[in-house]
Parts: structure tokens; sequence; C-alpha cells
């Protein structure tokens, strides 16, 4: 065999084996991707179950063993970290939607992350670091700019609060509400709330409720007093538990309270001239009964101690209820007629038995709780060390 012949089949034997490696490779590394993207779909499988333990395990697993792109252990990574947060393990949450940042971040998980870990540090008690990752990721709008000559009544950090925005809010108040909040302790007091207010709102704003709710989208102040209301109920109104005891005392310390008004029946006529009802008046007050002499206009109607006739005003049913000589009033004149009034019979003020009104104290005692909850809470959010009010601004 020629050295030429010898060369060319070392030559194509090399090849060979080389092929026959290669095609080895390629079987192994597309048996390595099935055996990998079957983790990945076995965690979606379990996901979709809500096993999330086992979920996680997977998921995991999928991540430690797999060459993927940085935008796909974005995804995996997020998905850890919102079954976490299912499972009720928060800082496990949080470590992952840190991974998510750290993997890409630039994709749309990264930014989903962002919003959980100002929310998960502040539901963990972690306020400041909360402060300091939404002052990183974004920041508060400024709603007010300084207008000259406004006098700085508050601050909470770099807000500020000046004292047109307290004249403001009493704008806002009824003619009797901003009378009574129109002296400096009234004032105050609404400087006190509206302090309370911006807290209560820019910690909705780091536990991400401003995109929860649709009715966010409306203007600053809507926005904010709803974002209040909601973070009050989480506060507050959750940790009212009303217990038997507490309640029946409530109830013997408050007795006056639930007691019912006193209940009239009153029979009445209306006639066309005043000669006619007083003549009707006279036989009344010899003892005669208004059913009896007629029976053309005559009704009879319930109604309790400060509630008004059907018809007629608070006045003259107040008249009609006080009417003396014989309990029959002197002829009422109303719309065109005179009215006759007899009262048949009268049930007392009482208090009703626990049993009929339970639901009722109950309420009366969850709102006396709410109101104690929410001044605890109030002093508390104004002992803020960034709180500073300056009374002396406000006149």
């Amino acid at each position: 065999m020629s050295k030429n012949i010898k060369f060319f089949t070392m030559i194509a034997l090399q090849v060979v084996i080389m092929a026959a490696v290669i095609f080895v490779a390629v079987k192994n590394v597309g048996n390595f991707n099935s055996r990998t993207n079957h983790l990945r779909e076995t965690a979606n499988k379990l996901h979709a179950a809500g096993i999330t333990g086992e979920a996680i395990r997977q998921y995991e697993k999928y991540l430690d063993t797999s060459e993927i792109n940085p935008d796909t252990s974005a995804e995996i990574a997020f998905s850890i970290a919102t079954l976490y947060e299912k499972e009720g393990k928060p800082e496990k949450a949080l470590t992952w939607y840190y991974q998510v940042e750290g993997f890409n971040p630039k994709s749309k998980y990264a930014t989903k992350a962002s919003k959980k870990i100002v929310a998960i540090l502040e539901k963990i008690g972690k306020t400041s670091a909360a402060l300091m990752a939404l002052n990183e990721r974004s920041s508060l709008k400024k709603e007010k700019k300084r207008i000259k000559g406004a006098a700085l009544v508050a601050k909470i950090g770099d807000k500020e609060f000046f004292d047109f925005e307290i004249a403001e809010e009493l704008d806002r108040l009824g003619p009797k509400q901003r009378k009574q909040m129109e002296s400096k302790e009234g004032k105050q007091k609404l400087l006190q709330k509206m302090v309370a207010d911006e807290l209560l709102y820019q910690k909705a704003i780091r536990l991400g409720m401003h995109e929860k709710d649709p009715y966010m989208k409306q203007i600053y102040k809507i926005k904010k007093n709803l974002l209040v209301q909601i973070i009050i109920q989480d506060e507050i109104h959750k940790k009212i538990k009303p217990n038997e005891k507490d309640i029946m005392n409530y109830y013997e310390q408050n007795k006056e309270r639930f007691a019912a008004p006193a209940q009239y029946k009153i029979a009445m006529a209306s006639y066309k001239t005043e000669k006619t009802a007083k003549n009707i008046v006279k036989k009344l007050r010899k003892g005669k009964r208004l059913g009896k002499l007629t029976k053309k206009s005559y009704k009879e109607e319930d109604v309790s101690e400060g509630g008004t006739l059907n018809g007629f005003t608070s006045k003259i049913t107040q008249k009609a209820i006080t009417c003396m000589k014989n309990n029959i009033a002197d002829p009422l004149f109303h719309k065109g007629k005179y009215h006759v009034f007899q009262v048949k019979s009268v049930t007392p003020k009482q208090v009703p038995p626990f049993e009929k009104i339970k639901n009722y104290v109950v309420q009366s005692w969850q709102m006396d709780q709410g109101k104690k909850l929410y001044d605890q809470l109030l002093k508390k959010l104004l002992e803020n060390k960034e709180v500073r009010i300056f009374t002396e601004n406000i006149k």
C-alpha cells in the first residue's frame, strides 16, 4: 500500500471517529436539555396545582442544573419568590426577589421584583430599609411647591406642610365642622391629621397599595384619602376582635345608650273649618274618643320620640305628642286644614334585653374600640422622629 493511500485512510478513520464523538456529545446534550426542561415543566405543573413546596424545589433544581439565559433565570427566580411569599416566608421571598434583579436588572420581572422588595421590607417591619429601597428605585412625588409668604407648619423628612394647606382643608369642611376647627387648637388637630394621613399614605405606597386599587388613578388628594382608609383597615380594624365578656360589660356600662325611645300611638283627623275642629276638641276633652266622633279622615300612626308624623313637620309632631288637657291639643293648622290629635297610648323609653340587640352592641363596641386604636395610632405616628410641627406658625 502506498504512503498516500495509508495517509488518506488514516484521515478518513479520524473523521469517522470525530463524527461518532460529536454524535454522542450532541445526543448527551439533547438528553441533558430534555431532563432539565422536564424539571421546569414539572415545577410549572406543581405551581399550577398549588403544591408550592415541591414546585420551589423543582425550580431551584432547574436553575442549578440548566444553562439558561438571564431573562429566563429572572423569570424562574420571580416564580420562586412569589411561591415563598405564598408560603408565608417573606425573608426567603425577599432573597429571591433580589436574585431577580441580579439575573437581569433590565427585565420586566426585575421591575416587579423591585416593588415587591419595598412591600416585603415594610411588612416585616424594616421601615427604614423600605424607605431606602423605595428611594433607590423611585421617589414620592412632591405635590406642593413653596408659595411666597407661606409659613412652614410641619415637616416629614423632605415633605413640607404650609399654613395655606390648613386653610385648604378647612375649606373642604362643612359649615358646622369648619366653625369647630377654626380656632388655633382646632387647626393644630387638623394639622396632626394631615401629617398622620401623609405618613399612612407613604406607608401604603411602600406596600404597593397604590397599584392594586383602580381608584388610585384619581387625583392625589382622593388617592391619599382612599389609601389612608385602606391602611387604617389593615392597622386597626383587623385588631378588633370582640369576646362575649367584653361585649356584656360594654352593654351594662352603656345601657342608657341602647335604650329604645318612647313610642306614641297618635290618633288624628282633619277638618276644613276651625269651628268644626274646636267642637271636636271640646267633645274629646269630655272623654269622647276621636275614632267615634269622626271616621271620614280618621287615622292612627305610631311615632317614636324625636320622630315625625307622616305629612307633618317635626314641630307639629312635637305639639301632638306633648298636647295638654286630657291629652288633647288645640287644633293645629297645616296645609289648608285644621288637624286634631289625640295620644292613645305611650310605650315608655326602655332598654331591650341584651340578646335582642347583641349585634348592635357589638357594632357600637367595635366603633369605640376603633376610635381608641386610631387615637393610639395617631399618637405613635406623630412621635416619628422625622415629624416636626411648628405650632407657633399656626394662627
